[in-house]
């Protein structure tokens, strides 16, 4: 009697379901985006950078634009005057929809060609030529350590390993290049909201630099607050109950990520403003001195 109510009660159970559009796929009717036709649609590929970091010299596009087939090619340029904040991001909108003005990995979006045809879209992105004034990368790990820009974080994390008597491990070495690689990119969004906010003159006459960077920090504050508390929550809890085996990598990422965050919003942009102002009181000097001889 039992039994009897559940098959009632779960009449798919025991049988086989055939799904909607199974007879569609098995004789090649069903309809797939990549396949999709509309009146007027257009094709797009994308021109990618060819260095991990650069700043963008010249981008020309004439020779894609004049040839046949091809609607138009959208750089950063034509993204700009339609969208403020050209960013997106899986969490947080921080990656631009195309480079603007510097390119920060191979294979970044650069320019966009759409066209009546896919083909001619990928003959018209091979016409598409880019200078680049080719900067530092950094390519590894181990590379990465030597970053001056999150010395700060690691000796922090060292510090606290010693007081409380820990051993280096795979783990906790791990553990530090996770800090490394979060420092430098928390570090990198703040001072690229400064170039931006440069770039598009949003700044007020006589403002100082100093508080330029005051500025940049606070606009990214929200995000940087949100990916701080995000991943000490984590690791706060792989340190209490991950185990034995968990747990100095997670104390050494709790520690982290507390310095990190503090490095982002008081250190790097006092950095920069410190170096910015010895920079001036050189060049004054150097004046001065050409002036007098």
């Amino acid at each position: 009697m039992k039994r009897a109510t559940q098959a009632a009660e779960t009449p798919q159970v025991g049988r086989a379901v055939p799904r909607l559009e199974s007879w569609l796929k098995v004789t090649g009717r069903a309809e797939y985006v990549h396949n999709l036709r509309l009146p007027g649609m257009l094709y797009g590929k994308i021109f990618r950078s060819t260095v991990a970091h650069g700043r963008i010299k010249r981008i020309d596009t004439a020779a894609a634009q004049a040839l046949a087939g091809v609607y138009r090619v959208i750089t950063s340029k034509e993204i700009t005057q339609v969208i403020a904040e050209p960013y997106y991001g899986p969490a947080f909108h921080d990656q631009p929809i195309l480079a603007i003005d510097k390119v920060r990995y191979v294979g970044e979006p650069v320019a966009v060609v759409l066209a009546s045809d896919p083909h001619v879209a990928e003959e018209a992105v091979h016409l598409i030529t880019a200078e680049y004034d080719e900067l530092p990368a950094v390519y590894g790990e181990v590379e990465a350590m030597t970053s001056k820009a999150i010395v700060h974080d690691v000796l922090i994390c060292l510090s606290a390993m010693s007081l409380t008597n820990r051993e280096m491990s795979l783990p906790i070495l791990a553990a530090l290049l996770t800090i490394i690689g979060y420092s430098v990119n928390d570090t990198i969004v703040a001072y690229d909201r400064v170039r931006e906010n440069r770039a598009k003159g949003s700044r007020r006459k006589g403002e100082s630099f100093a508080t330029q960077i005051n500025n940049a920090i606070n606009q990214t504050l929200s995000r940087t607050v949100l990916t701080a508390l995000t991943v000490f929550f984590t690791t706060a809890v792989l340190y209490l109950f991950g185990g034995k085996v968990l747990e100095d990598m997670a104390f050494v990422l709790t520690v982290g990520v507390v310095t990190g965050t503090f490095s982002t919003i008081y250190i790097a942009g006092s950095l920069i403003v410190d170096w910015q102002s010895w920079r001036e009181r050189w060049l004054a000097k150097k004046k001065k001195a050409v002036a007098k001889a």
